[in-house]
Order: C-alpha cells, then sequence, then structure tokens
C-alpha cells in the first residue's frame, strides 16, 4: 500500500521529494543535528513517560499529525539523514500541537526546559 503518497489536505506538492535539492552547508547540518540530539534528549525524558497518560484517540491524534507533518517536511528533504532528524522534531511539534488541543491538560503537563 502506497497511502503515503495520496495524502488528502498534505497542501500542493505535486513533485516528487527528488525534485527538491536544499544545500545544506556543514556548518548548518552540524547545527541542526546538534538541536535533534538536545530535542531527542528532552523528548525522552520528558515526553515519553506522558504518553502514558494519553488515551487510544489522542495518541491517535498525535500520530495522524505526525504523519501529514512528516509528509509536508519530507517531501522537501532528499537525504535519508535529514529525514531522521525530521521525524523527530516531526514527533515533537506533533506532540505540542496534540497538547495544545487538551486545554485542560496544557496546565498540568509542561514541555518547558528547566534547565
Amino acid at each position: 500500500r502506497d497511502t503515503d503518497q495520496q495524502m488528502p489536505g498534505a497542501g500542493v506538492m505535486n513533485e516528487s521529494p527528488e525534485a527538491f535539492q536544499p544545500s545544506v552547508s556543514k556548518q548548518e547540518s552540524n547545527a541542526s543535528g546538534r538541536f535533534v540530539r538536545r530535542a531527542l534528549d528532552v523528548m525522552q525524558r520528558r515526553i515519553s513517560p506522558w504518553m502514558k497518560l494519553l488515551t487510544d484517540s489522542e495518541l491517535q491524534a498525535l500520530a495522524i499529525s505526525c504523519k501529514y507533518t512528516e509528509y509536508d517536511i519530507g517531501a522537501s528533504l532528499t537525504r535519508e539523514g535529514d529525514r531522521k532528524d525530521c521525524m523527530f522534531l516531526v514527533v515533537m511539534g506533533g506532540f505540542s500541537v496534540l497538547m495544545q488541543s487538551i486545554p485542560n491538560r496544557r496546565n498540568s503537563i509542561c514541555i518547558e526546559d528547566d534547565s
């Protein structure tokens, strides 16, 4: 099944991922790598325990949110490493979107960094 290719509401991206050739300097690449590692660290320490608090429907909403974002970001990236990095950021983005959509939990669950 290639359901990934046909996603309703995913914008007007008719070009294949190969059509995009982003030029990323070594410096930019390293900076983004550091950001991803930091994001991952925050995610493992803070977000993982909260996944247990979410209901099935909330987890589903999170998964859908991540899927759409992955499609939009992935379409503009070509290198495999970029895709993996993106996926982690997408999960974080999806999670914050989900938290914002659950007002009664937003106050009790905080993603701010306290370091």
